[in-house]
């Protein structure tokens, strides 16, 4: 997770071209098992975002984090719902995690498959999405995750391991801009 944390340090190093330029912060893929820490790991990313500047917080919600099963039915409800949760601007603005990629990637000749790279297109216009994969993804996944580098351009891979994300929330990241 050290590469998480200093991916945020330079981020937070860097909050004036955020903040004033307007860039936006690039999207993740985060390459860490199934667990708790998934969650951890979108809360600390949104957190430091929010205490540098580094991006805009237009709803009430700053992250939203959803599992993915598959099915078009439910990733048309995820949008809907991502949508809803742009209460004051048009559309959300702040952190969106994914997890299920693997689940997802099995259907590629499927309209499931070019839906959800469709939401994740429309949605990281103005938010940052986080993609969370197993450390070692199977071959769908990998292509799956390639197609998402090509859809959205400013995607970066972060490793992560259980262990240092326990410890993201004992060591403060602080910015003094």
């Amino acid at each position: 997770m050290t590469e998480l944390r200093e991916m945020m340090e330079t981020m937070c190093e860097c909050a004036e071209c955020y903040e004033e330029e307007g860039y936006q912060p690039p999207h993740m893929i985060i390459y860490l098992d199934e667990g708790e820490e998934r969650s951890m790991a979108a809360e600390y990313v949104t957190e430091i975002m929010e205490d540098c500047g580094i991006r805009e917080f237009g709803g009430l919600e700053h992250c939203l984090e959803y599992t993915i099963h598959g099915t078009l039915e439910e990733l048309n409800r995820i949008a809907c719902d991502i949508r809803r949760k742009a209460v004051y601007v048009n559309e959300f603005e702040g952190v969106v995690a994914f997890e299920g990629l693997e689940k997802i990637s099995g259907h590629r000749d499927e309209c499931q498959y070019d839906r959800f790279l469709e939401i994740a297109k429309e949605v990281g216009r103005e938010a940052t999405l986080l993609f969370f994969t197993q450390v070692d993804p199977d071959r769908n996944t990998l292509v799956l995750l390639d197609r998402l580098k090509e859809t959205l351009g400013d995607v970066v891979n972060v490793y992560a391991d259980e262990e240092t994300c326990d410890r993201l929330w004992m060591e403060d990241l602080t910015y003094d801009g």
